[in-house]
C-alpha cells in the first residue's frame, strides 16, 4: 500500500507500532525505521547546545563621559589578559570586580581588542569585528557609532 514509510505520530496504522522503549515504524515490506533514535539524537544535540551556550562568556560595555568600561564575565578563567591597539596589543591584566573582569579605556578614539583567557585568544561577541594579520578576528569599538 505504501512504498515510503510515513511519519505520523498520532494516527496508528497496521504498519506502525508504539513501544515503551521508543517509536518503531514499519513500512509495507516489514522494514523497521527507528524514529526514537533520531528524536533522542536531536534532543541530545539541542541540550548540548544549550549547556554549551550557558557556559559561554558574557561581554558588555558601558560608556561614562570619556571612559569606556569593558566587562567580561568568565568565572572559569584563572588568568585573563586584555589586548588592544591603543597600546600596540601589549596584554594588560583586567581588574576582577563582582564576578566580572573589567578594563577601563578612553572612549574618545576607536580601538581594536581581544582577550586572552588561560593563554587562549578569545574574541567576545561584539557588534563589529575585523580580520587580523594572524587569521583571527578583533572586536572594534567605534565611539561615534
Amino acid at each position: 500500500m505504501f512504498n515510503q514509510p510515513l511519519i505520523i505520530f498520532v494516527t496508528f496504522t497496521p504498519f506502525k507500532r508504539l513501544y515503551m522503549d521508543g517509536i518503531v515504524r514499519y513500512c509495507s515490506h516489514g522494514e523497521k525505521s527507528y524514529i526514537w533514535l533520531t528524536i533522542m539524537t536531536n534532543i541530545f544535540i539541542a541540550a548540548l547546545f544549550l549547556v554549551t551556550a550557558a557556559g559561554c562568556s558574557q561581554h558588555h560595555y558601558t560608556v561614562s563621559g570619556e571612559t569606556i568600561n569593558l566587562y567580561l564575565e568568565e568565572s572559569a578563567a584563572k588568568n585573563v589578559l586584555f589586548a588592544c591597539n591603543l597600546d600596540d596589543f601589549e596584554p594588560r591584566e583586567p581588574i576582577y570586580v563582582d564576578g566580572h573582569w573589567v578594563v577601563s579605556l578612553p572612549s574618545t578614539a576607536p580601538f581594536r581588542y581581544f582577550y586572552i583567557l588561560d593563554e587562549i585568544v578569545y574574541v567576545p561577541p561584539c557588534e563589529m569585528k575585523e580580520k587580523d594579520d594572524f587569521g583571527s578576528e578583533n572586536c572594534i569599538f567605534e565611539p561615534y557609532m
